[in-house]
Formats: structure tokens, C-alpha cells, sequence
């Protein structure tokens, strides 16, 4: 079979759908009689196609389109011109059997769907985010107001039309994944997309091992940390739904009855300067290192004692599973998103209010209550280290959706 996975420009890339790739495909490509073609989308002064092989089984397509003016927009809607011309640049490695899957990573990819289905080539959509979540702000009750209304302006407001834009592709898609129960049972009662349509496979990482005691210290030091320092840790886009303003508040809290807290924030977004801003009285408590490759960013998760995570929302997200298989001690908002991790069985949960953010009060004690007992932080680390070993191995993510690509073939020589 072959595998066209594709990626193309939107503000997840460098965060989540990235961080999917890079998980998924290398222990997708340890299967048998498999191909795949990793789809890289994105736009320069100058158009290029540039093909490497990483594998023996796995290629990096690397096809730029030339137009300046999409050089550095975060979100592109993929056209049907460009579709073709992905289509045309991809007919060399297609294969005349009806072998091809398409897995496709954003509703910005619909016209790539649109012409695979001319072709009768197979389609898998992952759903990433929680579309209603980030554009209504969690609020259910506006949401369904929305979904339900036939007012013309309702109809045609971009978040409607980018909601009804995903349920076409669910439509279309031979199968859809999602990534939490919450997303599984959305896509079946709001989008109406059959229970064989669709397969949660939950997002996975790869083990990368446990520096020691003697190495940790080392990086601390060489990082400016004193061996005295206890580090808070959090990862992602500095965007206000990881909660990140709650979350500089609450330090401040706690930075004044605790001297050697520090708050390591790690991470880019457009809101930066905003965050930098907020933190501006705490300089010498709080750092921002701006967005950093994968690499360094182990390095930290290494060093802290305790990550954060208090999003307003989640699908899956690849920053908690990181931390667990670090065996960092986490602190998570008590969001649908994180049902799946207990609270003070194998993280720290914090109360959110109907738009799910986290308490400053109460984010402020949890960060203490850690900050204090090192029996119970050990206890979380260790519980929700054994979590990600049993459920949560990129290993584990890449058989289930090898099993997804055995299934729609299955499926569609039945047909």
C-alpha cells in the first residue's frame, strides 16, 4: 500500500501536526508492504520540488509553490489548482491498484480530497483540534445555537462554514481518526458519520529514555539554573487557550512566598510579547525561549520538576504525553481533553469554570502543593510514567492506524 501523508501549511504544523508526523511515521514505516510518501506543502518566492529518502520504505516530498505573498501565512487553504498540481507531481509514485491512501491532516486539505475521490484513491483524515472549542470560546450553549440556526449571516460566518467544511470531508473520507472520546462522539452526533467510519487511535511519542541525576544537573547548570532552583515547566504555543496568562498570574503568587520557584516558558506564537508583557515584574523568576526544535526542547523537559499544562482546550496533546514519558510530575486543567489522566492518581488536576480555564488561586496551590511534598510528586510522576508506557507509545498509535490503512483496503475490496 502507499501512503500520501500530507502536511500543508497551518499554525499546527510546527506544534502538533508536526509532532504527529515525526511520532507516527517512522514506526508506521517498521510495517510490511507499506510505502510512504511524506507530503510537505509550503510556499516560497520560487516553486521546487525536492525528493529524499529516509527509508527504505519512506520518501520526504518536499513541493513548494511559488507565491510570495503566502511565503509566511501560518494558514492556507489548499486550492483545487494547487491540489492538481500536487496530483500531477505525485502521478510517478501512484500506483494503478487501488492502493493509495491519502492521509490528510486539515480541513485546508479538502480539495485534495476532492480530486483523490476522482481518482477513487482512499481517504484518512486525522481531526486535530476540536474546531467548535476554538472558535466558540467552549461555550456549548452558543455553539449549538449556531449549528441549529438558519439565518443567512449564521450560515455563512467563517466558523460555521469552517465546522461544516470539516463534516463535508468526515463525509467524504473512507475513515475518520479521532484522537479523544470527546472527538469521536462529536464527529457521530454533529457531523453523522457512521460508528464504522470511524477509529479513535489516541496520539502517542516515542520512549526516549531518562537522563541521570549527574546529567540533569549538568544541563541545569550549563543552562544558568542553580542546583537550589525548582523549575515549573510548560510547553506549547503562547496563545491565551493554553492558559498561559493564568498561569504567569499564579506564579506571581507563588514566586513570592517561594524565592527559587522558576517558570520556564517554551514555546512561540504571535501573543508573545503580549505574555512577555504580563511577566515583565518577574524577569528574574520567568523565561521565555521562544520556539525551539525538538531536541532542545527534551533537554528542558529533562531539567524541570514539574510541567503544566493548564489549557482551556485539547485534543490529544503531544506536550502531556511528553512530560509523562519523562516522568515529569504534571499539573493539567481538569478539561474533557485529560479525563484519560486522574487526578492525584497520575497528575495534579486543577477546577476550571464553564469556559475552561483553570482558577489563578487554585493553579496557585496546586504549583505549591508540589512545590511541597516531594512523596506525592513522586508518587504522580511514577503512576503517570506507567500510563504512557501501557497506552500512550507512538508504537502504539502507529499500529492502530497501521490497522486504519488495512481496514479501508479491506473495506474497499470488498466493495
Amino acid at each position: 500500500m502507499n501512503i500520501f501523508f500530507l502536511e500543508t501549511p497551518t499554525g499546527a504544523v510546527a506544534h502538533g501536526v508536526g509532532t504527529y508526523a515525526n511520532n507516527l511515521l517512522p514506526e508506521v514505516t517498521k510495517f510490511k508492504n507499506i510505502n510512504i510518501y511524506y507530503i510537505k506543502v509550503d510556499f516560497s518566492d520560487k516553486g521546487s520540488v525536492e525528493v529524499s529518502k529516509v527509508a527504505d520504505n519512506c520518501s520526504i516530498v518536499k513541493i513548494r509553490f511559488g507565491h510570495s505573498r503566502l511565503s509566511k501565512s501560518e494558514e492556507v487553504l489548499i486550492t483545487v489548482v494547487m491540489a492538481r498540481a500536487i496530483f500531477c507531481i505525485l502521478s510517478g509514485y501512484l500506483i494503478e491498484s487501488n492502493e493509495n491512501i491519502f492521509h490528510l491532516n486539515s480541513l485546508l486539505q479538502k480539495s485534495i480530497a476532492d480530486v483523490a475521490k476522482e481518482y477513487d484513491y482512499k481517504i484518512v483524515f486525522t481531526q486535530h483540534i476540536s474546531l467548535w472549542r476554538v472558535f466558540y470560546n467552549n461555550d456549548r450553549k452558543k455553539f449549538d445555537e449556531d449549528w441549529q440556526s438558519n439565518l443567512p449571516e449564521i450560515i455563512s460566518s467563517r466558523f460555521i462554514k469552517s465546522i461544516n467544511l470539516e463534516k463535508v470531508l468526515c463525509t467524504i473520507s473512507d475513515k475518520v481518526i479521532c484522537l479523544s472520546e470527546e472527538g469521536y462522539t462529536f464527529s457521530r452526533l454533529y457531523y453523522q458519520i457512521q460508528d464504522t467510519k470511524i477509529t479513535l487511535v489516541r496520539n502517542g511519542v516515542a520512549l526516549n529514555g531518562l537522563k541521570t541525576v549527574d546529567a540533569i544537573k549538568e544541563v541545569r547548570r550549563l543552562f544558568g539554573y542553580k542546583e537550589s532552583d525548582f523549575i515549573f515547566l510548560f510547553v506549547g504555543r503562547l496563545i491565551e487557550q493554553k492558559g498561559l496568562g493564568i498561569l504567569i498570574n499564579a506564579f506571581r503568587i507563588l514566586a513570592e512566598k517561594v524565592p527559587n520557584s522558576k517558570l520556564l516558558i517554551v514555546g512561540g506564537g504571535a501573543e508573545l510579547s503580549k505574555f512577555i508583557s504580563l511577566a515583565s515584574d518577574l524577569c528574574g523568576s520567568i523565561s521565555f525561549t521562544g520556539y525551539i526544535d525538538k531536541q532542545k526542547i527534551n533537554m528542558y523537559y529533562d531539567i524541570a520538576d514539574v510541567g503544566i499544562m493548564p489549557s482551556v482546550t485539547e485534543q490529544s496533546s503531544f506536550v502531556v504525553l511528553e512530560m509523562l514519558s519523562k516522568k515529569l510530575p504534571t499539573i493539567l486543567s481538569d478539561i474533557e481533553a485529560f479525563e484519560e489522566f486522574r487526578g492525584g492518581v497520575h497528575v495534579e488536576k486543577v477546577k476550571t469554570n464553564d469556559n475552561g480555564y483553570v482558577y489563578v488561586d487554585l493553579l496557585y496551590k496546586a504549583m505549591k502543593h508540589l512545590y511541597e511534598d516531594v512523596v506525592y510528586r513522586e508518587r504522580i510522576a511514577q503512576n503517570g510514567y506507567q500510563l504512557f508506557l501501557d497506552k500512550y507509545q507512538a508504537s502504539t498509535m502507529a499500529e492502530k492506524t497501521y490497522n486504519v490503512y488495512r481496514e479501508v483496503l479491506a473495506e474497499s475490496s470488498i466493495r
